[in-house]
C-alpha cells in the first residue's frame, strides 16, 4: 500500500469521525433544547463544535502537506530513474553505433595510426556505458529492466571484444606493412631478385598481406552476426524501458 493511499484513508477516516461527532452534538443540542437548555449550554456546544472543526481543518492541512511532500519526493525519484535510463540508452547507442561500426577496409599502412584512436574511443564508450549502468542499477526499481540492461551490455560486449581484437591485430599488421615498405624503399633501385635478402622481404610481405586479408575476411564474416544479436537485445531493452517510463 502506497503512502498516498494510506494518507487518503486517514483523511476519510477523520472526516467520518468528525461527522459522527457533529451528529452527536446536534442530537445532544436537540435533547437539551427539548429540556429548555439555557444560553450557557448553547455557548459551550458552539465552542466545542468550532474547536473540533478547527482541529479537523488543521489535521487535514497537515495531511495534505504530507501528501504533497511524498508526491513531490516520488516525482523527483522517478525523474532520476527516467534520466538514468535515458543516459544509459544514449551511451549504449553511442557505443554500439559510433564505436563498434568500424569500416576496416578504409585503413592501410598510410593511416593505420588512426586505428589507435578508434581503440581508445571504443574503450571510452564501454566505460561510459558501465557508469550509466551503475546508475540504473542504483535507481531503477525494476529487476526485469535492470536485468535487461545488464544482458544488453553483455551482448554488445561480445561485439566490442571482437572489434577490439580485430582492429588491434589489423593495426599491428599495417604497422609491419609500413616497416616492410619503408625498408624496401631504402634498399634503392638495385634491390632486386637475386639479392640475398630480397626473398626474405618478399616472403614477409606475402605473409603480412595474407594476415591482413584473413583479418578483413573474418571481420566481414563475423561482425554482422554479432552486431545483429546485439541489436535484438538492445531492442528488447528499449521496449522494457518504454513500458517502465509510461507506467
Amino acid at each position: 500500500m502506497t503512502m498516498e493511499t494510506i494518507l487518503l484513508i486517514i483523511v476519510l477516516l477523520i472526516n467520518f469521525l468528525v461527522g459522527l461527532y457533529i451528529i452527536y452534538l446536534k442530537q445532544y443540542f436537540n435533547r437539551k433544547g427539548q429540556n429548555l437548555a439555557d444560553k450557557e449550554d448553547l455557548g459551550q456546544l458552539t465552542t466545542i463544535v468550532e474547536e473540533v472543526r478547527n482541529k479537523f481543518e488543521q489535521d487535514t492541512e497537515l495531511l495534505r502537506a504530507t501528501l504533497a511532500i511524498e508526491t513531490n519526493k516520488k516525482n523527483i525519484i522517478f525523474n532520476e530513474q527516467k534520466q538514468s535510463i535515458i543516459d544509459f540508452s544514449t551511451n549504449l547507442n553511442i557505443w554500439l553505433w559510433d564505436s563498434l561500426r568500424v569500416s576496416v577496409h578504409e585503413y592501410n599502412q598510410t593511416n593505420h595510426e588512426e586505428l589507435k584512436d578508434k581503440i581508445i574511443k571504443l574503450r571510452d564508450a564501454y566505460n561510459n556505458v558501465n557508469v550509466a549502468l551503475s546508475r540504473v542499477q542504483l535507481l531503477v526499481q525494476s529487476d526485469t529492466l535492470v536485468s535487461s540492461c545488464h544482458e544488453t551490455v553483455m551482448e554488445v560486449l561480445k561485439v566490442h571484444n571482437f572489434v577490439d581484437m580485430r582492429i588491434s591485430r589489423l593495426k599491428r599488421t599495417l604497422m609491419y606493412e609500413k616497416v616492410l615498405v619503408d625498408q624496401y624503399l631504402q634498399k634503392g633501385p638495385d634491390f632486386k631478385p637475386g639479392d640475398p635478402s630480397f626473398e626474405f622481404y618478399a616472403q614477409q610481405a606475402k605473409d603480412n598481406a595474407k594476415e591482413k586479408d584473413d583479418i578483413l575476411d573474418d571481420y566481414i564474416k563475423e561482425h554482422g552476426k554479432l552486431f545483429q544479436a546485439a541489436l535484438i537485445q538492445r531492442n528488447i531493452f528499449l521496449e522494457l524501458a518504454k513500458h517502465y517510463l509510461n507506467m
